[in-house]
């Protein structure tokens, strides 16, 4: 390959990949906010509940209970096709309430230059699958 299209391609993957981290990020935000909602319903219902016991309100309540731990969710499934290892750096980067503001949890396990060269690999097999399951 020549040079010039070495460049453009580095370009283009460099590009990509700004856009894939773009695009994790909000599937995170969104998933977020998803769960605010299910948390607020999940309260409605079991305040109904001291109310009015049914099992309708009781098998809503599993069911929401289920989703707020992520069960059956799009996100999970994925996480589960995923390397071990590369679902655990996207649990730590997006879903762990600790480490996911803290901006150098990986330091213990990894050099700065190995956490993200895995972290890349890491959004580019989540997002691999996502899309592949989603279409």
């Amino acid at each position: 390959m020549t040079t010039l299209h070495n460049n453009s391609l580095d370009k283009l993957d460099k590009k990509l990949y700004e856009q894939q981290c773009k695009v994790i990020k909000e599937i995170f935000a969104t998933n977020e906010v998803y769960r605010e909602v299910i948390k607020y319903k999940l309260f409605q219902l079991k305040f109904n509940k001291m109310h009015n016991v049914g099992e309708k309100v009781e098998q809503e309540i599993n069911d929401l209970e289920k989703m707020m731990k992520g069960e059956g969710s799009l996100i999970r499934m994925v996480l589960e096709f995923m390397t071990p290892s590369n679902a655990w750096i996207i649990e730590k980067c997006f879903l762990d309430q600790t480490t996911k503001f803290q901006s150098e949890w990986y330091l213990e396990r990894f050099s700065k230059t190995t956490f993200y060269k895995r972290k890349k690999e890491a959004i580019q097999e989540f997002l691999k699958f996502y899309f592949h399951n989603v279409s």
